[in-house]
């Protein structure tokens, strides 16, 4: 397993990975990139005039683990929305599986599960 730290806009994000990839192919709108399983480039929420998610970028490589850590309101919550296409990303694009997260929803959420606390 290994570790990888990330600061962005002084919000700490400790990224824990690892991701199954038994059952995702590479039949997507968007082939992997490296084996990477999801690919996050300059993804940003904005609520109004408020900004949630500013800009973030990573990457999950196959077979990883993966954890989203940070203080209250560093954008962890509204970036799994985005990425489990519960919220739409104002600017930035990603995919999982090869799949993007606006264009193929429905495809995307074949793929993951989320369990939430509320």
């Amino acid at each position: 397993m290994r570790f990888e730290v990330a600061i962005v806009y002084g919000n700490i994000y400790i990224l824990l990975r690892y991701i199954a990839t038994d059952n995702i192919s590479d039949e997507g709108d968007f082939p992997l990139e490296n084996e990477s399983i999801i690919i996050v480039k300059n993804l940003t929420k904005t609520f109004n005039h408020f900004v949630a998610v500013d800009s973030i970028s990573f990457d999950v490589k196959k077979g990883e683990v993966f954890g989203l850590l940070g203080p209250n309101g560093a954008g962890k919550s509204t970036t799994l929305r985005m990425l489990s296409t519960l919220a739409r990303p104002t600017k930035g694009t990603a995919t999982i599986g090869g799949y993007d997260i606006v264009k193929n929803d429905t495809e995307v959420r074949k793929l993951i599960g989320i369990v939430s606390e509320k």
